[in-house]
């Protein structure tokens, strides 16, 4: 961290993994260009492994890791997209790293190294519980500063936690627009952060790759002995391989049994022709008087006979005779299947036995040899030698079933059994699959294999789904951030909420104690902060060594003189007390940093520059900038104090005013508030050029009925806002008339364009009160009773409403409507004043009042909206 006298110029640098350089000309040149994407995506991950454990605690490698994702993304290093998620997946299963090895890991990458069970005050993991499946943690739609920064610490601290067994997501659905916001954000973390790490899906479903899982898993080579299969089959999911590692199929037990029934028929034929063999031996050395003819006529039919003539098969049913028939075919390459002559079949099985049909047909024909012959060609009564061939015959015979049977029972053959055969097909899903093609695949098996393709002919199995996993009722688990109630988002049914924070109603059923918080504060990241902060306090080291910790607390010892002496001898004490346990965990000091100044700029958004704030923002304000402060100068201090204000019902204003005013805040905020300023004019030059901008962005649907929009502008843009009003109105009612034709129930529009102060206005302590216009609310319904009624409903209750009174309103409709817009206003809000117009304009009505008097959308508006009544 780069040290500046204010906060507002302090850079947090990170240095990029040391040999990169290096490392990327490997992976450019052989051998790594020649291998297969398995095994690249393999060497990639163990690499960035390597490097991470290269690197000495304390560390924050977050920004390091992202880098040399991009990297390797702008090389092409890897077929597809690499991920932060790419990463995780291969960590967990692949690393073969310990749990607390892969905790670890994790630890040096959000640098922060603490006991797991600290996290239960985000997560609900307490006594080591961890979820099954995937967690997601959540921004709200349409993301704006408040919701992505909750989230994506919400994240980084499901991630190094490992709330879940498998992937864990930082889902911001939509991307971010380009603005100051993404750039701030970039910059601390990497240009790549959100394209490495950020889902940008509108729905949270899970994939194959959430549920993979390598549990009761046992891959097992073709060639293998087949013995393998027999002592896992009835434990273990069982995937087949060739020697390079790619599927061949799955192995059930009912593939097993089915194989082994197919070839016991075929088996049953050697065995019949084995017995044929010794019974026509029998009968033809049982004769008196035995003739080379009569051997040759006894023995040779029998190798000529096709194998449909075995009285065997009469007792086959046709089902059966169909297998053996096939089994010929498929497995031999015997065209003629049944039809094949038994000698067509010893000699097709010849080479898959070792030459043992030639060893026996050589023993047999040893029979027709003249030495055993008289000239007549009469059997010599010579029983020593005649026994002696025989029983060669049948030695040869013996040797020639057994290796047939060894043939049969080969593994690659049993499974060629299955898929040609049988013609059984094992269902497979790629690591993109959903959860409902998985479950139509799977059907009634007990698993489904995941792979990887690498080639149109070759794919890699990754696992399996087991279909017990399936079979829960959650399969995955869900964090939100910002917004807590769940038909805000698209979440699938199989994915329960576990963790919430937020600062509005809520609407929530779970299964189980989620961990909530929720508070009435005007940001979520004051919640996410002071939460930090507590955790942090517990283990932070400021920066400080040791030495420089004992030396302030001897100095402090003697200059205990008022309630902030005593406060920062109290935080050195933590300090010390935090320094005993340095060895076995620590906050690294750039992580802190980071995760403070992004806590303060979403608590800025959200207030608009503490414009609207409880006590609890500020106080949480006040003590960021403390903590921020003693980090980038290595030293305890604080530079703002609350505690001599008075604690009544102006505290939260006076201590805004302090905090705003300043040096370090206003060096951090102008910068911010500059920026935005001048995006807001470039907004509006869009809109007013009738083109695409995000002027529109912080728009939600509420109530089921409702579509409610905010933009905030600043004093200095309000002249070209006025310039382009009409345009602008335009642009919201036809975007309004397009969602009402595919959303019919969302007939309520309302937009507020609401100013808030600039830096300089800030800095200065001006307040609207020195602003010369006006801020407006425009509201829109259709010609239909249910639409009008619910505007009859919102302005009754609104016009009652604090922000309303003694406020200067007027309103004016410059549509046809004219009319009966203005009779419902003067019977449900008669405080507005209304305007006379040409009546040629939008359908619509401008409610004006004074600027600043209503910025707060959530506190100020939300709760008088209509809701929609099934």
């Amino acid at each position: 961290m780069k040290k500046h006298s204010l906060l507002g110029d302090v850079q947090v640098a990170h240095t990029p993994f040391k040999g990169l350089d290096t490392l990327f000309k490997e992976f450019e040149k052989e051998p790594f260009t020649s291998l297969s994407f398995r095994k690249k995506f393999r060497a990639v991950n163990q690499k960035l492994l390597n490097l991470i454990k290269k690197e000495k605690e304390p560390c924050f490698l977050l920004p390091q890791v992202i880098d040399f994702i991009d990297r390797v993304n702008k090389a092409h290093i890897l077929q597809e997209p690499y991920r932060f998620s790419s990463f995780e997946f291969w960590l967990n299963r692949f690393s073969n790293l310990t749990p607390q090895e892969n905790l670890d890991i994790r630890s040096k990458i959000v640098g922060k190294k603490i006991p797991r069970e600290e996290y239960h005050i985000y997560f609900p993991i307490s006594m080591d519980k961890s979820f099954f499946g995937a967690h997601f943690v959540a921004a709200h739609a349409s993301p704006d500063v408040d919701t992505t920064i909750a989230s994506f610490w919400g994240w980084v601290d499901a991630f190094a936690s490992r709330v879940a067994e498998t992937q864990h997501h930082w889902s911001l659905p939509g991307p971010l627009p380009n603005s100051h916001f993404s750039l701030f954000f970039q910059n601390l973390f990497g240009p790549a952060l959100l394209q490495s790490v950020a889902r940008s899906a509108s729905t949270l479903t899970l994939s194959a790759m959430d549920l993979v899982s390598q549990r009761d898993l046992a891959k097992i080579d073709i060639t293998s002995d087949v013995c393998l299969l027999e002592r896992d089959i009835h434990s273990k999911a069982i995937i087949l391989v060739d020697e390079e590692g790619y599927f061949i199929g799955d192995w059930r037990s009912s593939d097993a049994e089915q194989v082994y029934y197919v070839s016991m028929l075929f088996a049953s034929l050697i065995r019949w022709f084995e017995s044929l063999i010794h019974r026509k031996l029998i009968n033809v050395f049982a004769k008196k008087t035995i003739h080379l003819n009569d051997i040759k006529k006894a023995l040779l039919p029998l190798f000529e006979a096709p194998l449909s003539s075995s009285e065997l098969l009469e007792s086959f049913s046709s089902k059966n005779i169909t297998y053996v028939d096939d089994y010929l075919k498929k497995i031999l390459f015997l065209e003629k299947g049944l039809e094949t002559s038994f000698l067509e079949l010893w000699e097709a099985l010849d080479p898959l036995t070792d030459k043992s049909f030639s060893s026996f047909f050589g023993a047999f024909n040893n029979l027709f040899q003249p030495k055993i012959f008289d000239e007549n060609e009469c059997l010599v009564e010579d029983r020593p030698k005649i026994f002696a061939l025989v029983e060669k015959i049948i030695t040869r015979l013996d040797q020639l079933v057994f290796k047939t049977r060894a043939f049969i029972d080969k593994l690659s053959v049993r499974f060629r059994v299955k898929a040609e055969v049988l013609r059984v097909q094992d269902p497979i899903v790629s690591l993109k699959s959903d959860v409902e093609e998985i479950k139509a695949k799977i059907d009634s098996l007990n698993y489904i294999t995941v792979v990887a393709e690498e080639s149109a002919e070759k794919v890699a199995p990754i696992g399996v789904i087991h279909a017990d996993d399936l079979k829960r009722s959650v399969l995955g688990t869900c964090s939100l951030r910002d917004f807590s109630n769940p038909h805000e988002t698209k979440m699938a049914s199989y994915l329960e909420v576990i963790s919430v924070i937020d600062h509005h109603k809520i609407e929530l059923q779970t299964s189980s104690a989620p961990c909530f918080h929720i508070t009435d504060a005007q940001s979520s990241n004051t919640i996410l902060a002071q939460l930090a902060l507590e955790l942090n306090n517990r283990y932070s080291m400021l920066g400080l060594d040791n030495k420089k910790i004992e030396n302030d607390i001897s100095k402090m010892k003697n200059k205990l003189k008022n309630t902030d002496d005593i406060k920062q001898l109290l935080r050195l004490l933590q300090l010390k007390v935090n320094s005993l346990d340095i060895e076995k965990n620590y906050i690294h000091s750039n992580r802190e940093f980071t995760e403070y100044y992004c806590f303060l700029y979403a608590i800025l958004d959200d207030t608009d520059l503490l414009s609207k704030v409880s006590t609890r923002d500020v106080r949480c304000v006040a003590e960021l900038l403390n903590r921020m402060k003693s980090l980038s100068i290595g030293q305890d201090t604080a530079i703002i104090s609350l505690d001599d204000i008075p604690k009544d019902r102006d505290f939260a204003k006076k201590a805004a005013s302090r905090i705003l005013q300043h040096e370090d805040m206003y060096s951090i905020y102008k910068q911010i508030y500059e920026h935005k300023e001048q995006e807001m004019e470039s907004i509006l030059a869009c809109c007013g050029n009738g083109n695409p901008s995000t002027f529109f962005i912080d728009t939600k649907e509420q109530n089921g009925c409702c579509r409610v929009g905010q933009s905030k502008i600043f004093p200095s843009n309000y002249a070209l806002f006025n310039a382009w009003a009409t345009k602008i109105r335009e642009l919201w009612y036809n975007e309004a008339k397009k969602i009402l034709e595919v959303k019919s129930h969302l007939d309520f529009h309302l937009h507020m364009i609401s100013t808030i102060a600039g830096a300089k206005e800030v800095y200065k302590g001006l307040d609207s009160s020195a602003w010369d216009h006006e801020d407006e609310m425009w509201l829109f319904v259709p010609e239909t009773q249910h639409a009008k009624e619910r505007l009859i409903h919102f302005l009754n209750v609104f016009h009652t409403t604090p922000s309303m009174q003694n406020n200067t309103i007027t309103v004016e409709f410059p549509g046809s409507n004219w009319q009966e817009l203005s009779h419902i206003f003067e019977e449900n809000f008669p405080e507005a004043t209304q305007i006379e117009t040409t009546h040629q304009g939008l359908p619509i009505a401008i409610l004006r009042y004074k600027p600043g008097s209503l910025n707060s959308r959530k506190a100020q508006v939300s709760p008088f909206l209509p809701r929609l009544i099934n």
